[in-house]
């Protein structure tokens, strides 16, 4: 059977990309083909109940990404060259290690600039996106297989990395329909459609969503745990949305 190494940040089924990471894990480990070795700083514990998963965990100092990402790296690296030379594969996140197998790219750090407010503030940032750009350049230069989230993505790999086309792929993220799926509350389905537009009222009960806001700032909860979260500022940018369960 055929050894996987996945290395990212974390593995976990919230947010983005730790989402699709998760989804993954799961996936290899429920066809049970053969070991899968996790590099994160976190595995859900789902993941690491599964007899074929291994788990590589590594601290996140301070919770800092800039002095986790380094130590991750590390370990990843030297648990790659294990799982190729047993005939593996290796799929990493982004630049998380330059395995030269595969990559899968939820976002590219050369594609944007970022901003700080200070002097200190500053410099600092621009020292991490310095070496968050290397760390991805190396990692994809010498990947041989990209995957990419988006169309966008494909073309921030493309042309602002300057990767062969011939070596790129754009696979869109999932869904789980237990976890998203329309509403069939027809009433709570039309309540949420006018608050989206700026009208109605301010209660609705959504499933497969936590928060809306709409453009008049009426938001909208899928539960009383739901309401108390966003109360606690756990919402997406902007204010905006934030899907998942809970």
């Amino acid at each position: 059977m055929t050894p996987w190494l996945l290395a990212a940040g974390d593995f976990v089924p919230i947010g983005g990309m730790d989402t699709a990471n998760h989804a993954l894990a799961s996936y290899l480990a429920r066809r049970g083909e053969g070991d899968i070795h996790l590099v994160a700083h976190r595995v859900s514990s789902d993941l690491s109940a599964y007899p074929s998963i291994h788990v590589h965990r590594v601290p996140r100092p301070l919770g800092l990404h800039s002095l986790g990402e380094p130590l991750l790296t590390r370990v990843a690296t030297r648990r790659a060259r294990e799982i190729r030379a047993a005939g593996g594969h290796v799929v990493a996140n982004g630049g998380n290690v330059d395995a030269g197998d595969v990559s899968w790219v939820h976002y590219v750090h050369a594609a944007y600039k970022p901003s700080a407010a200070g002097a200190l503030n500053v410099a600092i940032t621009a020292t991490k996106h310095r070496w968050y750009v290397a760390a991805e350049r190396r990692a994809l230069t010498g990947a041989r297989l990209i995957i990419c989230n988006s169309a966008r993505t494909v073309n921030d790999v493309i042309d602002g990395i300057g990767i062969d086309p011939k070596r790129v792929r754009r696979v869109y993220y999932g869904i789980d329909p237990v976890r998203f799926r329309p509403t069939s509350d027809s009433a709570g389905a039309k309540a949420a459609r006018l608050a989206i537009a700026g009208k109605g009222s301010t209660r609705s009960s959504l499933r497969g969503a936590n928060c809306v806001v709409s453009r008049s700032g009426t938001r909208i909860c899928s539960s009383p745990g739901a309401a108390r979260s966003w109360a606690r500022g756990r919402r997406g940018p902007h204010g905006a949305a934030r899907w998942g369960s809970g």
